[in-house]
């Protein structure tokens, strides 16, 4: 007899039939029930898509176990902004896993809901941010740099200059020289 107590890989639950058959063309078979414990789910609370290789996108760890798997992911008015249906094995896939990004624009940083469902159980609902560096605060100490010497302080100058380089959703903060 011979017993196989390594892991098996790429195995799921399940009844296997299996048929041995020797050179003189004897054969047994028997049927073994595997059942293999899931792993729990990690799920994170927060993805900085930076391009560093380090929670860049929304990684479920272990999610490859489970053969039907359907993740919605909602912004805060309530509009769907990404939707992966299939297996875990595919999600796995970084391709195919959410990445802080909706028709091809980076997303605010903030909270976003996801609703999981897998194997067609109870829903695993929550929420997860998107943490960025704030380019923001950045351009204005580059700003505040550039035209720091050209004798206005805190005047309109900097206010212009400030304005004229970022985007009109930004907030504009006084800069004290």
């Amino acid at each position: 007899m011979y017993v196989y107590t390594e892991y098996p890989c790429n195995i799921n639950s399940g009844i296997y039939i299996v048929t041995i058959t020797d050179a003189d063309s004897c054969f047994v078979t028997d049927t073994f029930n595997i059942d293999i414990p899931f792993l729990p789910l990690e799920i994170p609370n927060a993805i900085t898509p930076n391009n560093d290789n380090i929670n860049d996108d929304f990684e479920i760890k272990n999610i490859d176990q489970y053969t039907k798997v359907s993740l919605e992911i909602f912004n805060r008015w309530g509009d769907r902004i990404f939707l992966f249906s299939g297996n875990g094995a595919l999600y796995a896939d970084r391709t195919y896993r959410w990445n802080g990004r909706y028709k091809g624009k980076d997303l605010p940083m903030g909270g976003y809901v996801f609703i999981l469902k897998i194997n067609g159980v109870d829903p695993i609902n929550g929420v997860v941010s998107i943490v960025r560096d704030d380019k923001r605060k950045k351009q204005k100490v580059e700003t505040q740099k550039n035209y720091s010497g050209t004798g206005c302080s805190g005047g309109l100058l900097e206010w212009a200059a400030i304005a004229g380089t970022m985007k009109e959703e930004n907030i504009l903060i006084p800069i004290n020289v």
